[in-house]
């Protein structure tokens, strides 16, 4: 398979644990993304995927610990509930736990960042940034 097919797909399984919306938005976007720079010159295709490879590794390390902490938190709230319901809790209490939280994920551009970027880059980004507050065009 080709590498930078196994890295779209492994971006795509990643998206799955963000929130329907955040899912939706990042898989239009980086199938907007993959598909825009299909036949790249191979040059540029190296960075571009250095910088989805990274995308990547960055949404991986605050994705996995905070599931972990979500799914302790549920464990531990069932086990409350559990212990509750054993100790004759109110009918309106018994059995209720604590929904996973989805995780919070993103970071925020340094001003070096934002200058790096070109008009183009800078209005996707506008465009996505209006994509996700739900404002019209």
């Amino acid at each position: 398979m080709h590498p930078t097919l196994e890295l779209y797909r492994q971006i795509r399984r990643c998206h799955r644990m963000l929130s329907p919306e955040m899912s939706y938005i990042g898989n239009n976007y980086v199938r907007d993304e993959f598909r825009r720079h299909r036949n790249a010159d191979p040059t540029f295709v190296r960075l571009f995927v250095a910088q989805w490879q990274a995308y990547l590794e960055q949404l991986r390390a605050q994705l996995i610990p905070q599931l972990q902490q979500s799914t302790a938190a549920a464990l531990d709230a069932a086990a409350v509930a559990a212990d509750a319901s054993a100790t004759s809790a109110s009918p309106a209490t018994a059995g209720r736990s604590a929904a996973p939280r989805r995780p919070q994920v993103g970071v925020k551009l340094s001003e070096e960042m934002m200058n790096a970027l070109n008009a183009q880059q800078l209005g996707q980004l506008y465009a996505l940034r209006r994509s996700i507050r739900g404002e019209k065009d």
